[in-house]
């Protein structure tokens, strides 16, 4: 799922962007994903947005009280997964020759999600099957963390927007259904 979640976003955003550019016959990609030939050092492309997912977390805020109980419409109770909710933290980086390309660049990007901060399954093809809502919001590192993430990645900092992609994903089709309790009968025993 979160392979797919990133595919769909890099080519709605590659979408965009080459739409932007002028008629100079490029064929060159867009936007492409973090590359490495080693395990430790991070390739950002020359000429592209890179993209890469740094973090992902569960969303507790909107947790159901018991997750794994759902009713349909007519009301009964039946086992179900339960709804997977996560925070995706991708960073772009825009790395170009010229570094006033590498920040209009940039700038495009957050134009695209400003103007795309949700996307439906009602109205957006493409969307994975199972996710129902991708929600995006550009989030700003403190220096101090900014410069963990950059540590961490062993590279200079670079022209860079951190957004975090909300997922809701669908529940599971039911599995087993639970009959409702109607009434209740308590006996008391006669003590004698």
């Amino acid at each position: 799922m979160i392979g797919d979640i990133a595919y769909f976003l890099k080519d709605k955003l590659s979408t965009y962007l080459d739409q932007g550019l002028d008629d100079t016959g490029a064929t060159e990609e867009q936007v492409v994903f973090v590359g490495s030939d080693k395990t430790d050092a991070i390739n950002f492309k020359l000429g592209s947005i890179s993209m890469m997912l740094i973090n992902v977390e569960e969303e507790n805020t909107l947790r159901e009280a018991n997750p794994y109980i759902r009713r349909d419409s007519e009301g009964n109770a039946f086992h179900a997964s339960s709804t997977i909710r996560l925070n995706l933290s991708i960073l772009f980086v825009s790395r170009y020759k010229d570094y006033r390309q590498s920040l209009n660049r940039l700038s495009q990007v957050i134009q695209y999600f400003q103007s795309h901060r949700v996307f439906n399954q009602d109205d957006q093809s493409g969307l994975p099957v199972g996710v129902d809502r991708l929600i995006l919001e550009m989030t700003t590192l403190p220096f101090a963390q900014q410069n963990e993430v950059w540590s961490s990645l062993r590279s200079a900092y670079l022209p860079s927007v951190l957004y975090k992609v909300g997922v809701l994903a669908l529940v599971a089709e039911p599995k087993e259904s639970i009959p409702l309790i109607k009434e209740t009968a308590i006996s008391i025993a006669d003590i004698s």
